[in-house]
């Protein structure tokens, strides 16, 4: 977080129930997360460099239990 005593890095949640997971700060600022990958969301052709303006996906480098996305 940008703002210090505000939590750790970014992991999964849950709600109510044990699933879907969600993406959340941790408890605690010594967290300091999952890893996270970056990728262009382009068409082939484009480059692999990801650009200010242009659509990314953003993954966890994580699994879990839940069969949910």
């Amino acid at each position: 977080p940008a703002i210090t005593g505000n939590g750790g890095g970014a992991t999964f949640v849950t709600g109510n129930a044990p699933c879907p997971l969600h993406v959340g700060l941790g408890n605690a600022e010594s967290t300091l997360g999952l890893p996270v990958v970056f990728t262009p969301f382009a068409p082939p052709h484009d480059d692999d460099d990801v650009r200010l303006n242009r659509d990314l996906r953003v993954t966890f480098d994580a699994s879990s239990s839940c069969a949910q996305s």
